[in-house]
């Protein structure tokens, strides 16, 4: 049952030259969910590491775990 949502939180524009949108602000949330924490931090190491990847800080986590659910929450910001 491990799965992976990402949600765009934010797309806004970061700077303006010659009166267009030059830097675009972006930040999205990762959210993995897992029934055992050691599956849910292997996903979420994984996720990190692509994120990463592509350019993006990650600037925060937090864990949401239940009894059956297990959640990972992070956000991350780029600028293009």
């Amino acid at each position: 049952m491990p799965c992976i949502t990402v949600n765009e939180a934010t797309n806004k524009p970061a700077d303006y030259r010659d009166d267009s949108e030059h830097i675009t602000e972006l930040e999205y949330y990762i959210r993995v969910f897992a029934t055992t924490s050691a599956e849910k931090q292997r996903i979420a190491s994984a996720a990190d590491d692509a994120m990463q990847e592509l350019g993006y800080v990650r600037g925060m986590v937090w864990d949401d775990d239940g009894a059956e659910q297990k959640q990972k929450v992070m956000r991350y910001k780029t600028y293009l």
